[in-house]
C-alpha cells in the first residue's frame, strides 16, 4: 500500500488548484523515484572472498542462523560458511576429505583457508592442523617448460624448447588471496 501512494505521489502529474477547486494547469514533475535511475552494475563479493573479514576468530566453524517469520510460523535457517566447513574435516582429521576439499576448491583458495586458521583459531590443534594442511597441499614451485614459437628468415615458424616460466606454489597464490582479501580497501 505505501508503495502505492509512493508511486501515485511521485510519479503523478501535479495539479495546480485554484480556490474554487477547479484545475488551472498540471505541470509534469521531471524527477524519477529513486529506483529508476540507471546504476552501475555492481558485482557483489563472494563468500569466498568475504568470509575472512564476517568471521572473527571465536567464530569460525558457528553458523549463522536466520529466522524466517512468515504465516506458515517460525522458521531457522542455518548457514555454514565454506570457512568453517573446512575447520569441521580439520576437527575431524579426516586426510581423505581434506584432499577432496582441496581438490573442490582449488589448492590455492585451501591454502588461503588453511594459512586464516593457522593464525585466527582459538586453540593450538586447529592451528598445528591447519599449518599441516597448507603445508601438505602447497605443492612446490616449479619451472615449466614453454615453447616458444620464433619466425626465421622465409618466415616459417620454428618452435624452440628453450623458454622456462617460473610457477609458483599453491602456498604463495594461497598467501596472496588471503592478503588482497584482508587489505581490500
Amino acid at each position: 500500500n505505501w508503495k502505492r501512494r509512493f508511486l501515485d505521489s511521485s510519479a503523478a502529474p501535479k495539479a495546480n488548484l485554484t480556490r474554487t477547486g477547479r484545475r488551472k494547469s498540471i505541470s509534469k514533475t521531471s524527477t524519477k523515484p529513486s529506483f529508476q535511475y540507471n546504476l552501475p552494475n555492481i558485482t557483489p563479493l563472494t563468500q569466498l572472498s568475504t568470509q575472512f573479514i564476517s568471521s572473527s576468530s571465536s567464530n569460525v566453524s558457528s553458523p549463522n542462523y536466520i529466522v524466517a517469520l512468515n504465516s506458515g510460523g517460525l522458521h531457522f535457517f542455518r548457514s555454514v560458511s565454506v570457512l568453517g566447513s573446512f575447520s569441521q574435516i580439520l576437527k575431524r582429521s579426516h586426510e581423505k576429505e581434506m584432499e577432496l576439499f582441496f581438490q573442490s576448491y582449488g589448492n590455492p583458495e585451501g591454502c588461503a583457508m588453511a594459512l586464516f586458521l593457522a593464525v585466527n583459531a582459538s586453540n593450538e590443534g586447529m592451528k598445528t592442523k591447519a599449518k599441516k594442511a597448507a603445508l601438505m597441499f602447497g605443492l612446490r614451485p616449479r619451472m615449466v617448460n614453454t615453447p616458444l614459437a620464433l619466425q626465421n628468415e622465409t618466415g616459417s615458424t620454428i618452435h624452440d624448447s628453450s623458454g622456462y616460466t617460473f610457477q609458483p606454489s599453491a602456498l604463495h597464490d594461497g598467501v596472496e588471496l588471503l592478503l588482497s582479501r584482508l587489505l581490500r580497501p
